[in-house]
């Protein structure tokens, strides 16, 4: 399940890199993924992805990571797909 979220952040910096947005805040309520990030854990030392994440974090660009509850982000995920239901939108992109 680490991996998948390491994953998860991995392409969300990747698309917003791309796509030319250089101030970012990544939320997460996955403290692992948090403290990997921050550099406060070796979990997952060597993976590529979390090599590759963190590679992304040091390209000049501004990225704040910011830990939050799970019932911050249970609620913002239940507004997001509120307001997609009500806009008659079916495409959306799924951030973590």
């Amino acid at each position: 399940m680490l991996v998948a979220e390491m994953s998860g952040v991995y392409e969300i910096l990747k698309h917003v890199w791309l796509v030319s947005f250089r101030r970012v805040v990544v939320k997460t309520d996955n403290l692992d993924v948090f403290q990997i990030l921050e550099g406060k854990s070796s979990a997952l030392s060597g993976n590529t992805i979390v090599e590759s994440t963190k590679s992304l974090l040091q390209l000049n660009w501004e990225v704040r990571l910011q830990r939050i509850g799970n019932v911050q982000n249970r609620v913002a995920y239940a507004l997001a797909v509120a307001s997609l239901l009500t806009s008659g939108n079916s495409r959306h992109h799924q951030c973590m």
